[in-house]
Parts: structure tokens; sequence; C-alpha cells
């Protein structure tokens, strides 16, 4: 199932909150003049006569518009053919074909579900095959010493992995909710394999798909997308993802890297 950009959800957020505010005036009004008053006074104590020119009804009703004109703004903005997008300099070169396995230990009992779906979601877009070869109990470390200067770095699969917090940040010296892996053969730029690091005691808002979207954005950073330009609609350029699945421009750069792999035609 494919989750649309969160367009017209804003835009039907904004109208709201231009109506409840429309609706709140009189209260505001209750709330706020007198402390308009009160600064006045103060900023002003020599003018006498005292006059704040305040209209609470259109002061929220321009506001909402103002809100609302913003928001559109942005929806708009990023309504253009293919979005944008960036190609990371290291990207998958062993053909079409990645195997990957997931270790949970510790995450949420959505982890493997989510896992899944994401890599099925990269898949469709990039035209290659992901092939899941079930749990391990292999761990970070172990991929580690493939980073080596002069390690012979050979296919084998992507690994998945759910740490703990303290862990992650200690290993990633950041916060964060994940981490992208790319590990090219020795001299090249050709990604062989990599890891997939999760946060996992940290509280995904949107539960199981705000986890599968962030898993997508690091599976997007493994076969070689980087992060978009400034765009909250894209998937890559988004860091609340705020959209759950592939925006334009990203299933345009997954489309172009699928197509320089020789997935897709």
């Amino acid at each position: 199932m494919v989750f649309p950009p969160m367009r017209d959800a804003l835009l039907g957020s904004a109208l709201a909150f231009c109506v409840l505010l429309w609706l709140a005036a009189p209260i505001l009004y209750l709330v706020v003049y007198p402390i308009c008053l009160v600064w006045a006074a103060i900023r002003r104590p020599w003018t006498g006569v005292l006059k704040v020119d305040f209209h609470p009804p259109w002061m929220g009703l321009g506001i909402g518009l103002l809100v609302l004109a913003l928001v559109a703004g942005t929806g708009l903005a990023s309504l253009g053919p293919a979005g944008g997008y960036r190609l990371k300099a290291n990207r998958w070169g062993v053909g079409c074909s990645i195997t990957y396995v997931i270790n949970p230990s510790h995450g949420s009992p959505d982890a493997i579900r989510a896992t899944r779906e994401a890599a099925d979601h990269t898949a469709a877009a990039t035209g290659m095959t992901f092939t899941y070869e079930g749990v391990t109990t292999t761990t970070l470390m172990d991929y580690l010493p493939l980073l080596q200067p002069g390690s012979r770095q050979v296919q084998r699969p992507v690994l998945i992995t759910f740490l703990p917090t303290t862990t992650y940040r200690s290993l990633a010296h950041r916060d964060g909710l994940a981490a992208a892996l790319s590990i090219p053969a020795l001299g090249t730029t050709r990604t062989v394999t990599g890891v997939i690091a999760i946060s996992a005691h940290t509280h995904f808002g949107r539960g199981p798909r705000s986890l599968r979207a962030i898993l997508q954005h690091e599976w997007g950073h493994i076969v070689g997308l980087d992060h978009a330009p400034s765009d909250p609609f894209e998937l890559m350029g988004s860091p609340e993802h705020i959209v759950w699945n592939w925006g334009p421009g990203d299933r345009a750069g997954l489309a172009l890297l699928g197509r320089q792999a020789g997935c897709r035609t």
C-alpha cells in the first residue's frame, strides 16, 4: 500500500486552524486585550488617554489565512514534475540482487515486518530484488572490521540491527533514530554490503508506518540515495518524516539507480 504525501492533510489542518482561530477570537480578545493594555501603559505611560487599536477577530482571520497561504505555498512548491534527489558517491554495485538479514534482538514487535515492507518498497522503486534471509545473531561489531583500511570487502547480506539507544549513541556519536553504513569493495565506489542501525528505544510517533518510513530512508542510502534538497515531501529530505513513502523526487532517483545497475529499462 502506498501512503501518499500528506499535502491534503496539511492543507485541511491549516483550514481547520483558520476556522478555530476565528471562532476563538472573542476569547482571545478577553485574554489578550488586557495584556496589550498593560503592555502599552508600561511602554508609553505619558500618553494620558490610552487607546490600543486591536481587532482580534480580523487579526485571527488574518493570521489563519497567512498560515494557510504558507502551507499551501509549501505544498504547491513541491508539486514539481519530479521533485529533488541527490545520489551518493557509493552506490549498490553488485547487480540487481540484495540479500539482507535482521537482528531484531532489541527491536519492537513490528521490527521484522516493518523492515521487510521497507525493503519491498525499495525493491519496487529500483527494480532490484531484495531477498530476506531470516533472523541472525550477527551484530554491528561483526561488520565494523570491513571498514578497516585494506580489508577485503566481499558481498554479504546487508545487516539490519536494532540497538539500545545508549549503544547507538556511543557508536554513532550523535543522537538520532537510525544510520546507514554503505561498505564498498576495496578501491571502488561499488557498495557490496552495508548496515542499517536503528536506535531501538526511540519512540516512533506513528507506530509501524513511522518505523517503516525510517527504514526506507536508510535503505535509500544503502542503494545510493543521498539526502534530498530540503523538501518535506520527499522521504530522503524529511528528517521528521511527515511522509510515509517515497516522494516523486525519491522515486526519480531510485529509478535512475535501478537503470544504472541494469535493473530497469
